[in-house]
């Protein structure tokens, strides 16, 4: 009897799974480079943006402020007065490089700037010294009456100061020649005016209260009151832009015509005002929470703020924004500021 071969089931099954695998495999390749990333297609992480504060320069220990800071051209110019001396800065190597003493610490100075090829630094209640910014030796003593602020402009310094009994002083602004470093004349002024800004052909003064603000002609010398709603407030700063005047108060910013004196616009500002700084492109100011504001004077309004712990009188170079805070100098870059 011839049996008859019957094929097994296990080699046709063995087949048919050999055929699956190999179709599951097909499809596990084709679905590779559409359903699951390569190792080459992951994403760097991201990093985070640079900061905004460049350098740090401490001041020596003291429990004083800064009074004022002024940029000549080359250096900076710090008015310590809880140090009691008159310092200048490197901003290209963010170092101190000179040390002026002026006294006791409180005593002065009380105020910095830097014009007609000169620093001007105001020590005392009746005193003003002019440094030679190269050699950092004071080549002028003047008898002018100053507690921090100036003002440079038409060729002369314009200084306004209180009313002090000793020595005996009435309220008024001091017109000093750049040129001839000589006293031209005082005119008297009824308050205590403190804050100053040469604007529309004008010197522009205010006072220490509300409603006091007064328009001087540089060439008559003539002193007329300027009136406004705005000034309720009083003014804390003043400042001269391209063809504006900038006032800082309780309320905020001010943007002032200087030649009608009428207020523009009112910007708010992030706390009171502590410093205020015009540039080419940008008006800084600081405030008592600490804040650094950039306002843009074509918008009217702040676009971007920075937070230090804290803020106080500042200056401006064509590359930075120097900012006093406590016993330190910050140099901030201004186009790392962040929007807000």
């Amino acid at each position: 009897m011839v049996r008859r071969s019957v094929p097994r089931p296990v080699v046709l099954v063995g087949g048919l799974l050999v055929l699956v695998l190999a179709g599951a495999g097909l499809r596990w390749l084709a679905g590779r480079g559409t359903d699951e990333p390569t190792p080459s297609a992951t994403r760097p992480p991201a990093t985070a943006p640079a900061s905004p504060i460049v350098a740090k320069v401490a001041l020596e220990r003291s429990q004083g402020a800064v009074a004022g800071l002024a940029f000549d051209g080359s250096s900076i110019w710090v008015a310590d007065q809880g140090g009691g001396a008159l310092l200048r800065l490197d901003p290209k190597a963010n170092r101190m490089a000179a040390r002026i003493p002026m006294g006791a610490p409180e005593a002065g100075p009380w105020g910095v700037t830097a014009g007609g090829g000169a620093v001007w630094a105001s020590f005392e209640e009746a005193t003003v010294l002019r440094i030679d910014p190269g050699s950092g030796k004071v080549t002028a003593k003047l008898p002018v009456p100053n507690i921090g602020a100036f003002a440079i402009g038409d060729g002369a310094l314009w200084s306004p100061c209180c009313e002090t009994e000793r020595p005996k002083i009435i309220g008024g602004v001091t017109k000093v020649d750049l040129a001839t470093r000589r006293v031209v004349v005082r005119v008297p002024i009824k308050g205590n005016p403190f804050a100053a800004a040469v604007a529309g052909g004008r010197v522009w003064v205010a006072g220490d209260l509300p409603n006091s603000m007064w328009r001087l002609n540089p060439v008559r010398n003539t002193v007329s009151a300027v009136t406004g709603s705005y000034l309720r407030q009083g003014v804390l700063h003043m400042a001269a832009g391209p063809g504006v005047l900038w006032l800082t108060s309780s309320a905020g910013l001010r943007q002032i015509d200087p030649t009608s004196g009428r207020m523009l616009a009112t910007i708010p500002l992030p706390g009171q005002p502590a410093g205020l700084a015009v540039g080419p492109d940008a008006v800084w100011v600081t405030t008592d929470s600490g804040t650094l504001a950039r306002v843009d004077p074509k918008a009217g309004r702040v676009t971007g703020t920075l937070q230090l712990p804290e803020a106080g009188k500042l200056a401006l170079t064509p590359d930075a924004v120097w900012v006093a805070s406590g016993r330190s100098l910050v140099r901030i870059d201004p186009t790392r500021v962040p929007a807000g």
